[in-house]
């Protein structure tokens, strides 16, 4: 069991006779990342001052490092295994990297000499297990861009052996490249030892690593929660102010995609038949598996296709999640929790005229009438498929544009699979990915299907070629092998 190094117990404070904290209950385990969300300016300013020791509660017990604290003045004694970092914190501009983060340490000191070569040993050595090792410790902290400079205030608690790290969410302005070295400089403190609680205000891709979720409101913690556990809807009814309320039945994010208890097989195919060239296959793919199909000629991938999304009648069982798939083809032909990502499919197009919540929610707007509610589920069910392919950057960058600007083919790409997550698909099938996902390079494609593989959803890859379906996936299927016969 973690050690408790900080807990909180019904704490209170106020500032002129009005209350900003009342019967706050927090505990911060060792190596945690504890999200804190709070919409309240006063509320995350209170809090800071509490734990930065500028502030001692007026009521309950505070304890540190398993011991409780009783005064201000034993407090701004114990508060130094704490660090604490906002956006305005100041940094020495004038000094290098390595005095900023060192400081001046009374190791570094030598008959009262500064050991400098030491200092920026220790500092480079920082960087570098960070992932970091583009920074030069000896640079002048004004030489290096504001969002490095956020990475090296970060390091000031490995430096100054703190258990504790307070921070401010501010990996907002970043792009998604900077956000993760962000998040790796998070991991390494965490490797390390080190407790962080982050304190935010918004919906973003961090909160859902958190391992634990806590939610200020009213000066008073109302709820505590698992991330990774909570469906979508949950989690953003958390942020809305609805309290832990269950996720509507109307969002596709809030019940799809999430095994039964108890089941593991998510997609089973036993003897089916269709068209000319799929004949007697079998198959079994799991909850959260990546299994690969290697088909050559494609005659067999494309009927195999065909008869999931129900454009093709088979003989044979088929179930998904245990319910028996239709064996005939309908008026519309699809298979509600299947999506099909296909190039040569009119929906895997971005439109520009379009913005980013029409272009990525349009699937769940076909055929639904128009009305506010609607409108409301399309957007809160989009934010959800953003974020869980780690994409809430572009709706905070073009979320407001009436036109979706050109971007990359990977990331119009990771838009188009966003959109299909809209759908709440227990199964997710990729035709040929190597072609029609050529914008994305195999890493970002894997990294793609790891995330959607986390939410519990099955992924089928049809390809022609073995290789890439080796790297990408943890079982292949040889179509030569595997059917009983073949015409």
């Amino acid at each position: 069991m973690k050690a408790e190094l900080l807990r909180l117990c019904r704490l209170s404070l106020s500032s002129q006779g009005r209350p900003l904290l009342e019967n706050l209950n927090l505990t911060l385990l060792q190596g945690e990342l504890h999200g804190l969300f709070c919409r309240s300016d006063r509320c995350r300013g209170a809090l800071f001052e509490l734990l930065g020791a500028r502030a001692f509660p007026e009521g309950g017990k505070l304890f540190l490092f398993g011991r409780e604290v009783s005064s201000p003045a034993a407090w701004r004694q114990a508060a130094g295994g704490m660090l604490c970092c906002r956006q305005d914190d100041q940094l020495f501009l004038q000094l290098t990297v390595a005095e900023n983060i060192c400081g001046l340490q009374e190791r570094f000191f030598s008959y009262r000499r500064l050991d400098l070569p030491a200092m920026y040993a220790e500092a480079q050595r920082l960087l570098g297990e960070a992932g970091l090792p583009f920074v030069r410790a000896d640079q002048r902290l004004e030489e290096i861009p504001p969002w490095q400079r956020q990475l090296v205030a970060l390091l000031r608690v490995c430096a100054r052996q703190s258990k504790i790290l307070v921070l401010e969410d501010s990996a907002g302005g970043y792009t998604r490249a900077q956000a993760v070295l962000y998040k790796n400089v998070l991991r390494y403190l965490r490797q390390a030892g080190v407790s962080v609680l982050f304190i935010t205000d918004r919906f973003s891709e961090l909160i859902l690593e958190c391992d634990r979720l806590s939610v200020l409101r009213h000066g008073t913690i109302v709820s505590v929660s698992e991330p990774q556990h909570l469906q979508g809807g949950e989690l953003l009814s958390l942020f809305r102010g609805d309290g832990s309320a269950p996720p509507r039945e109307d969002s596709p994010l809030a019940g799809e995609g999430v095994p039964a208890a108890g089941r593991s097989v998510r997609l089973e195919l036993q003897s089916v038949c269709a068209g000319e060239h799929l004949r007697g296959f079998s198959l079994s793919l799991a909850s959260g598996e990546a299994l690969g199909i290697y088909d050559p000629d494609w005659t067999v991938c494309e009927e195999l296709s065909h008869m999931l999304t129900g454009q093709l009648p088979y003989t044979g069982f088929a179930a998904l999640d245990g319910r028996p798939l239709p064996s005939r083809q309908g008026s519309r032909p699809s298979i509600k929790g299947i999506a099909l990502l296909d190039e040569s499919s009119g929906t895997q197009g971005i439109f520009h005229n379009l913005g980013l919540v029409d272009n990525v929610g349009l699937l769940l707007d076909l055929g639904r009438p128009f009305g506010i509610e609607n409108s409301r589920v399309t957007y809160y069910t989009v934010l959800q498929a953003l974020a869980a392919l780690d994409l809430l950057d572009l709706a905070q960058e073009y979320g407001r544009c009436e036109r979706l600007p050109q971007l990359g083919g990977s990331l119009q790409q990771s838009l188009v699979i966003a959109r299909w997550l809209c759908t709440g698909p227990a199964v997710m099938i990729f035709r040929n990915p190597h072609i029609g996902y050529n914008d994305l390079s195999l890493h970002e494609f894997g990294e793609v299907l790891r995330r959607l593989r986390q939410r519990g959803i099955s992924i089928l890859l049809l390809s022609r070629s073995r290789s890439q379906l080796r790297r990408l996936c943890s079982r292949i299927i040889e179509v030569e092998e595997e059917l009983c016969a073949r015409d």
